[in-house]
């Protein structure tokens, strides 16, 4: 495997940005449909997807995710910060949902909705960026990266 691969927008931080956008997305429907499948999920035999720790196992799944893709991008690609403010806007919502408002559903939903959409916002944005990026393009066709002046 050609190592500049593994380092492309195409390659492995493509990859985590593609799933952390997929699990960003997937928390943030999961939260908006579970009030009203809930009835469903228990006559399937599906509850544990409204558990507690299947939730935070998907918020849990969404830091790591975002730490290991965004901070890295922003550190050696592109250095736009807008890409960290969603993501830490979105999992602040998200835990401040959960965290502050569970008892209140009505506010807790389209709070954790918000942030899930506002992390995979920040992931999408990321692979647009690190595609578009002159010095990680440069880097990745010619092995060397660009140099200032």
């Amino acid at each position: 495997m050609d190592d500049r691969n593994s380092k492309s927008p195409a390659g492995r931080d493509g990859a985590l940005d593609q799933a952390g956008a997929v699990v960003s997305l997937a928390c943030a429907i999961h939260c908006a449909l579970m009030p009203i499948a809930f009835g469903l999920l228990a006559v399937l035999g599906s509850q544990w997807m409204a558990s507690s720790v299947f939730e935070w196992s998907i918020v849990g799944l969404s830091a790591v995710l975002g730490l290991f893709s965004l901070v890295p991008s922003y550190r050696n690609k592109h250095r736009e910060p807008r890409c960290l403010i969603f993501f830490l806007t979105g999992l602040s919502l998200i835990l401040i949902a959960r965290l502050l408002l569970s008892s209140h559903m009505k506010f807790e939903i389209p709070t954790v909705v918000c942030g899930g959409v506002l992390i995979a916002v920040a992931h999408i944005l990321n692979r647009r960026l690190c595609e578009s990026c002159v010095g990680c393009n440069a880097e990745q066709e010619y092995g060397v990266p660009e140099r200032d002046g």
